[in-house]
């Protein structure tokens, strides 16, 4: 029988306590991983496949289903480390077959932590073939074993630098983020300085990304994919744990997804050897920042949030205990050749507070805008899109672009665009972007009786050619970074309204402040729009704001700025000027 997670509580004090042992149910690609985040031995593994029969998995036999007969069912329990979601009901069955031990889901070092609170384990050495203390190290002090390990592994960093330099940038895979917008932005601008730039990611480019790859592959961006579990442990032998033993060790206290981006990480950068590591978002900060550590990079710069994480509840968590996170920065930037960065000052100081570190400490490099791009959106892209929409050239027009997300309030906008409508019959509007909240968003513009005034477009390509369809942005985010579309937004001449959160100022026009208001104030950005919508020198300000942006928000100026965050020497950067993006 599989128990619940309450039921495995007396299961899992019996495997600490040594009174049961376990066997483990099912080989996966990340087994090496389980079974160095598992508080207790395993007897062998059970593996329905007979090709592994025989074999080891750091040590550990794997064996038929009929073993498991063989053992008492009083003094040993089963634990599934396969897919259960897949595979659960099946092994079940299985398990009652072959006497019916109990059987509890393989859990994740947090779950255990907080079913079973302070966790010994019973064995420092089971593992056959590791002499080291980490599984023990692991339940009790992961950031300080973290620490030590980095002493002990570290490399110097390089002091003879690539002609030309090579830059490597970590992220999970292209999407249509906004980070991953800046890093494709920021590997465009190191090639035009003559860097060789490689792109590593752990994952495929995402199905809308294809502007992105297109993009980094005409610019001479190499692109390395790291390899999944199961391709990168291969036979998984004994052999291969001493190999990755410095990766394993200072990711101590991560989360298996997280261990397997550290241990790769590391394989890749010592083949690529790159003079400058960047990577972005914080699972690309911890594994660029250990794996830059372990393989010798001079210069490495973790690119954090928009804010800190505790602000992203959905995300998934990358460390045991919540509050290790913030120590690993910590301990991370104790290293002089890595540097922490963020898009605005705002999020700079959401940053430092939760590290617990001056704001000061961390690099401002704020977002910048393709005006390569942007300049070549055709000049009639609007008025084409107000025909293909039946809109007159004399409507009024406020666009919204982002996610249908709560963080984006939606709802908010609809208010503010009623409000206005209400004041002005004439306006209409168009919400490009799609989300959770679509469905929601679009019964109350029904119940409002607005079908006819808000239109969701949902994901539009030609993002540039609606903006230009418009007469201002509305943005009603209550939480942001430095926002690509409003940036966007005033370099194609157009108004921006907007609140007044995270880093949306930093990147308005100062001609522009005047028209921000408090997070949530429905009524203030009402009036703000209705008052640009009025204004005869609304187009003026749309002009002043464009070239506000094309002197502050360029590529060039983004990378250069990257380039000191990063703490790279200034005079070997002048035989790399740029050369146009």
């Amino acid at each position: 029988m599989i128990l619940s997670s309450t039921a495995a509580i007396p299961v899992y004090h019996d495997l600490l306590a040594g009174r049961r042992q376990a066997v483990a149910w099912g080989v996966t690609g990340a087994m090496p991983y389980l079974l160095l985040q598992s508080p207790h031995p395993f007897l062998f593994i059970v593996d329905q496949n007979p090709e592994l029969w025989g074999r080891r998995i750091l040590g550990i036999p794997v064996r038929p289903p009929e073993h498991l007969a063989e053992l008492d069912p009083e003094v040993t329990a089963v634990v599934i480390t396969a897919d259960f979601d897949r595979f659960g009901n099946a092994i079940a069955a299985q398990i009652a077959e072959l006497g019916n031990h109990p059987a509890v889901r393989w859990m994740e070092p947090e779950m255990l932590s907080s079913l079973l609170g302070p966790i010994v384990p019973p064995s420092t050495e089971w593992l056959s073939g590791w002499p080291g203390p980490l599984n023990t190290a692991f339940w009790s002090d992961p950031v300080r074993f973290c620490s030590e390990a980095l002493q002990r592994h570290a490399r110097p960093p390089r002091v003879e630098f690539g002609v030309p330099p090579h830059a490597c940038l970590w992220v999970g895979g292209l999407a249509t983020g906004g980070a991953e917008r800046q890093l494709v932005y920021l590997a465009l601008g190191l090639r035009a300085c003559g860097w060789r730039v490689t792109l590593v990611t752990q994952f495929p480019p995402g199905p809308a990304a294809d502007n992105y790859v297109r993009r980094v592959d005409e610019a001479g961006v190499d692109r390395f994919e790291m390899p999944f579990p199961r391709e990168f442990w291969g036979g998984m032998e004994n052999g291969l744990l001493e190999r990755h033993r410095p990766a394993l060790e200072c990711s101590a206290a991560f989360l298996r997804h997280v261990t397997h981006a550290v241990a790769t990480s590391v394989e890749t950068l010592d083949t690529l050897t790159p003079d400058l590591l960047v990577g972005f978002l914080d699972i690309g900060c911890m594994a660029s920042g250990i794996a830059g550590l372990l393989t010798g990079v001079p210069h490495i710069l973790m690119c954090g949030r928009s804010v800190n994480p505790t602000h992203f509840p959905e995300l998934a968590p990358l460390c045991r205990e919540p509050e290790m996170l913030p120590a690993l920065y910590r301990l991370l930037l104790e290293h002089r050749s890595v540097r922490l960065a963020n898009n605005s000052t705002a999020g700079a100081a959401s940053y430092a507070e939760w590290i617990g570190m001056p704001a000061a400490g961390i690099g401002v490099v704020p977002n910048a805008v393709d005006l390569e791009a942007l300049s070549q959106v055709p000049a009639d892209a609007g008025i084409r899109w107000r025909a293909r929409l039946n809109i007159s050239p004399e409507t009024p027009v406020i666009v919204g672009v982002f996610r249908l997300t709560e963080e984006k309030e939606p709802f908010v906008f609809l208010d503010v665009v009623e409000r206005v409508h209400r004041h002005n019959p004439k306006v209409q509007a168009l919400l490009v972007g799609d989300g959770p909240l679509r469905a929601t968003l679009a019964e109350r513009i029904r119940e409002r009786g607005l079908s006819e005034v808000l239109r969701p477009l949902g994901r539009q390509a030609d993002v540039f050619g609606i903006l230009k369809a418009g007469d201002l942005l509305l943005q009603t985010s209550r939480m942001e970074g430095m926002p690509n579309v409003v940036m966007e937004a005033q370099a194609l001449g157009l108004p921006v309204v907007a609140t007044s959160v995270g880093g949306t100022r930093e990147c308005l026009a100062p001609m522009l402040h005047d028209f921000t208001a408090d997070a949530g104030d429905a009524n203030a950005l009402a009036t703000h729009c209705l008052t640009l919508l009025a204004s005869r020198e609304r187009t003026e300000l749309g002009k002043e704001a464009a070239a506000h942006i094309a002197r502050k928000a360029s590529i060039p100026a983004m990378t250069q700025r990257m380039l000191r965050a990063a703490g790279w020497p200034g005079p070997d950067t002048g035989s790399f000027e740029f050369t146009g993006v």
